[in-house]
């Protein structure tokens, strides 16, 4: 054993060493260096890819928690209740304003020249409240969504003119053309707004 107080050769916790071994030219040191370190990086690519996990197949659902919305790729908590609105709509306005409804609940925001608001899920609601009260089915009735976000329910009376209820997210407003008139009503009120429209005896 040689003592020496050369760094290169010392070893780990320690000032004692064996015999200086044969020298190595340096690029060959490079070379052994870039070799093991670009070894490292495609061992790890390999384990990377080779350690993913393979999706699971379409039966697979023993340890995972799904839900049916993602099973069916689609959201059952919100496709129900718009189905069962869309079929109201359909049973007392008719079918043609059902498919018109279903065209104005994809309206985004940003419509009317950027001014108009989608259509508010509360309108929506106080919509399905008139209409599951409803007695008599306005004649040749259409539905429009206003600037702020509210339903328009139009119809022609043979009495009155042109009537209009319009659905907000908080009240219903009648308006009648022919006597130019309006009335509102808090969003309780659904029978009290029927019956001023002619459509609840």
């Amino acid at each position: 054993m040689v003592r020496t107080n050369d760094p290169f050769l010392w070893g780990f916790n320690s000032n004692t060493v064996n015999l200086r071994a044969p020298q190595v030219p340096v690029p060959y040191v490079l070379w052994m260096l870039l070799k093991n370190i670009s070894g490292s990086a495609e061992l790890m690519e390999t384990t990377a890819v080779s350690d993913k996990k393979e999706p699971k197949t379409a039966g697979d659902y023993s340890r995972t928690r799904v839900s049916l919305g993602e099973l069916c790729n689609t959201s059952a908590l919100d496709d129900s209740p718009s189905r069962a609105l869309r079929d109201l709509v359909a049973r007392a306005l008719g079918e043609r304003a059902a498919h018109r409804f279903s065209e104005l609940s994809k309206i985004g925001s940003g419509w009317d020249f950027g001014r108009g608001e989608a259509l508010h899920e509360a309108a929506v609601a106080n919509l399905g409240a008139l209409l599951s009260r409803i007695v008599t089915s306005p004649p040749n009735s259409r539905l429009f969504v206003t600037t702020d976000g509210s339903l328009e329910l139009r119809w022609q009376s043979e009495s009155e003119g042109r009537i209009s209820i319009f659905v907000k997210d908080d009240r219903f407003e009648v308006f009648k053309a022919e006597s130019d008139e309006e009335s509102v009503f808090m969003e309780s009120e659904v029978r009290d707004t029927l019956r001023t429209a002619g459509l609840l005896k």
